[in-house]
């Protein structure tokens, strides 16, 4: 019952934060000449760790390395949009990543006998991030900009784990880890300029309330062209990592922590 109303809690929370969001811009929007869009799909090639620990014994300890996650991959899909007017702004960036992955090992010297222990993971991480963004200083200027964010992160995660025991009963055993959880995050961003087409970006932000904490760090450097620098290509590094209590909403204590980390690509377009 706690679970279902923390999940509406969420539900509700999430959705008010939209719509201040598209008050933001339909304000933004009184003063067309002055509004800056920012639209980037992006490619982050992490390795996922997921580390789960049930009643205090580990069941889930796995790091899949980026190379590996390409064949499992089921689907993915990752973006960010911003829009600023003068100081003031906001965007909304968004994870999707599905992934499954099989093994069969061998067990003791019988194998034929014994038989094999097979187990079945998949994972779903869906994460969302609404913010806005104060500029401090003068809002155009050309060399450093400083931004403070504050907004909110979703994260909707589904880990199961099917283990099928060896022998001729093939008792299956299901280890399951299914949560909705919104933090409150707050951070700073620099972007500055190398010169008039080569910049940077550097990320670091701190959210917590659902989950026990979120670390998030981003840095990347850009190169811009075509006419003033509407589009652009940017290259980094990301750092994200969460951890969550008893995300299985049962009587289990379950603790489980997910680490995403590697290089991030997007093609960046400014209107």
């Amino acid at each position: 019952m706690l679970s279902n109303a923390k999940a509406v809690f969420n539900a509700k929370v999430f959705r008010r934060l939209i719509a201040a969001f598209c008050t933001l811009l339909m304000a933004s929007g009184a003063n067309a000449e002055r509004v800056e869009w920012t639209v980037a799909p992006y490619l982050w090639a992490a390795d996922v760790g997921v580390d789960l620990t049930i009643n205090d014994d580990p069941a889930l300890g796995t790091t899949v390395p980026f190379k590996d996650l390409v064949d499992k991959l089921d689907g993915a899909f990752m973006a960010h949009a911003e829009v600023r007017s003068g100081r003031f702004g906001g965007f909304f960036d968004m994870i999707y990543i599905d992934l499954g992955d099989s093994s069969t090992t061998a067990v003791g010297p019988g194998g034929p006998i014994l038989g094999d222990l097979v187990t079945d993971t998949r994972l779903k991480l869906q994460l969302y991030e609404l913010a806005g963004l104060v500029r401090l200083g003068q809002p155009d200027a050309t060399r450093l900009k400083i931004d403070v964010l504050l907004g909110v992160r979703r994260t909707d995660l589904d880990i199961s784990v099917d283990i099928m025991l060896p022998g001729p009963g093939g008792n299956t055993i299901l280890r399951r880890v299914d949560v909705s959880e919104t933090d409150i995050f707050g951070g700073v961003r620099v972007v500055g300029l190398f010169n008039e087409r080569w910049g940077y970006r550097v990320r670091a932000d701190y959210g917590t309330g659902g989950t026990k904490g979120t670390v998030n760090l981003l840095a990347t450097a850009g190169y811009s062209f075509g006419q003033n620098g509407r589009f652009g290509i940017d290259v980094g590094y990301r750092y994200l990592k969460s951890e969550f209590k008893n995300a299985a909403g049962n009587s289990l204590n379950t603790e489980t922590d997910i680490t995403m980390s590697g290089p991030v690509i997007g093609f960046v377009f400014k209107f």
